[in-house]
């Protein structure tokens, strides 16, 4: 049953195929108005996803912090 149902529109926005993403929010939304107004909202969700997500953590940076590390310790603890 779940083949009837379109690809999520963030989904679709992420792999940059905006036209299916609007096809997808036009199924959804059921008009145009509503449709364009949610694909602006998405536009700007993907952007800042988009540049959020080149921004990783070297393991380096994560080991910088104490709390990271004790947990780290314990877990290795535990697991012996």
């Amino acid at each position: 049953a779940l083949f009837f149902l379109p690809e999520s529109p963030m989904y679709l926005m992420t792999k940059d195929k905006e036209e299916e993403a609007m096809k997808s929010l036009l199924w959804l939304c059921g008009n145009k108005e509503a449709a364009d107004l949610e694909m602006e909202e998405l536009k700007i969700v993907v952007t800042e996803f988009k540049t959020n997500a080149s921004k990783r953590f070297s393991l380096k940076d994560l080991l910088s912090f104490k709390g990271t590390r004790r947990a780290l310790l314990l877990s290795f603890i535990l697991a012996i």
